[in-house]
């Protein structure tokens, strides 16, 4: 019997598939390091931690009604950690820097942001390969936004913020792989995982609608690409199968808040049930974004929206003795995303008068014949050279600008998503430029890659005297803040 040669474009499939899933592996292990220790220090309510620890508290034990000018998803993933952690004796989280007891599971309390903290470099890696970056480009963006100060705070403690963020790249990277295949058999569980990803983000904050616009954008996309009735027909189907997931699941999160606050307390003030479900849940968003947009009530960390690429002013959380914690980014992600955005749109303005050019993108995956769309993706094939740069631009762009016309205060830690999209066109904008070499593994990258992300590390570090509570370096957090005064 004729023995059967190996299939190498088979081989070649299976071990990029292992690549990666080593990649993220480690990208998990590496963030979960930098959270997990050090979850339950300061053992004290910081910053929002004095609102988001009130309402886990009056779902899992008080009962209490309250009113929140945010959705409840997230507050009821914490309230449930809290639970599961054995929190049954209500503590009042009254003021910042009142000190948690010792029953109290501090840990349980921020393990959601800590998770979807651990969880958002390995999105960052999925969506840039996604759209057919090299697993070296891929990487660096998920290591980039896990070297991340502001990142890195806000998903230590109680807040929401960490939730939003992995929901809405998740529900990006669901409707990137469904794209990736032809049937539409092999698409619907991708689709309602998007789905269901969107109805996290927006049950997180309104501002998660914004990933809606970016969906719809390259659900849009696609029909235009080919502009046929059976396009037109599956844009409509895809529209259903992210929908119906998204509806429910957003839905599924109000019905939860209205069972568990069965008792009268400070939120009935804004607004009392009535009983009827849906229209208290068309009468309480009403009150909702009224409150939202109403807020007139200022305060000395705010900042104005086209100030938060430059990281101007940072956010002051906690303070005790020398120790000091302020939500600030790593200079090198900020203000090293908002210059490669700067120099690609200069170049793009200018060239019309000049012979500025992205290089053409090396040919090393060529063509696959006969392979199916996941090996096609697992090849890195640009399908369309300019998506790796153009949905990140959007994403920008989509994500910053409904921030402008808001009215109420608003903070650095608002600019993140926004931060994501830059992140990602950062990364595929330097790989267009030769930043990578696409032929080789990630081991064999050039020294101007492996000097990049170094100074990512360098950045992160430099911050953590200002951003991390470590004691001894009061030395280096006033020479910090005598180069950038608008800091302190």
């Amino acid at each position: 019997m004729e023995a059967t040669s190996p299939n190498p474009l088979r081989q070649k499939m299976i071990s990029l598939s292992q690549n990666a899933r080593v990649l993220a592996t480690l990208l998990i292990l590496f963030a979960s390091l930098l959270r997990l220790p050090w979850l339950t220090e300061p053992p004290v309510v910081v910053f929002d931690e004095v609102h988001f620890g009130k309402f886990a508290t009056a779902y899992c034990c008080t009962h209490e009604g309250f009113f929140d000018i945010h959705p409840p998803h997230a507050k009821l993933l914490t309230a449930a950690a809290a639970w599961v952690g054995g929190y049954r004796t209500p503590f009042p989280f009254n003021n910042i820097g009142d000190r948690y007891p010792n029953d109290l599971p501090v840990f349980f309390f921020r393990l959601v942001p800590a998770l979807a903290g651990i969880l958002l470099p390995v999105a960052m890696f999925a969506v840039p390969r996604l759209l057919g970056a090299s697993l070296p480009a891929a990487f660096a963006a998920g290591l980039l936004i896990a070297l991340d100060n502001a990142v890195w705070v806000q998903t230590r403690f109680i807040a929401l913020d960490g939730v939003l963020w992995l929901s809405m790249l998740t529900s990006v990277a669901c409707l990137l792989q469904a794209q990736r295949f032809n049937s539409m058999r092999r698409r619907v569980g991708w689709l309602a995982l998007c789905g269901v990803a969107m109805g996290m983000a927006v049950g997180t904050k309104f501002t998660g609608l914004t990933t809606g616009v970016v969906i719809l954008g390259l659900m849009l996309n696609e029909v235009l690409e080919r502009r046929t009735w059976a396009q037109a027909i599956i844009f409509l189907r895809q529209c259903i199968w992210i929908g119906f997931p998204f509806a429910l699941t957003y839905l599924a999160g109000w019905a939860i808040h209205f069972v568990l606050l069965s008792e009268a307390g400070p939120g009935d003030a804004f607004y009392r049930p009535s009983g009827e479900f849906f229209r208290d849940v068309v009468r309480l968003h009403e009150v909702m974004l009224s409150a939202n947009y109403g807020l007139a009530v200022g305060h000395p960390d705010a900042s104005v929206w086209w100030t938060w690429p430059f990281m101007a002013v940072p956010v002051f959380y906690w303070a005790q003795g020398e120790l000091v914690i302020y939500l600030i980014g790593n200079p090198l992600v900020w203000w090293g995303s908002t210059a490669v955005g700067l120099t690609a749109l200069m170049i793009w303005l200018l060239r019309p008068i000049t012979r500025l050019r992205l290089p053409d993108i090396p040919d090393v995956n060529p063509p696959l014949i006969g392979a199916d769309d996941q090996s096609r993706l697992l090849s890195g094939i640009y399908s369309d050279p300019f998506l790796p740069l153009r949905v990140p631009a959007i994403g920008f762009v989509i994500s910053l600008l409904p921030l402008a016309g808001v009215p109420r205060s608003l903070f650095l830690y608002h600019y993140v998503p926004s931060l994501c999209f830059a992140l990602l066109f950062a990364v595929a904008w330097l790989e267009r430029c030769g930043w990578t070499d696409r032929a080789e593994p990630l081991a064999r990258q050039p020294l101007r890659y492996w000097g990049l992300l170094g100074c990512a590390v360098i950045g992160f570090v430099v911050m953590l005297p200002i951003s991390g509570g470590i004691d001894g370096f009061s030395w280096w957090r006033t020479f910090l803040f005598q180069i950038f005064p608008l800091w302190p």
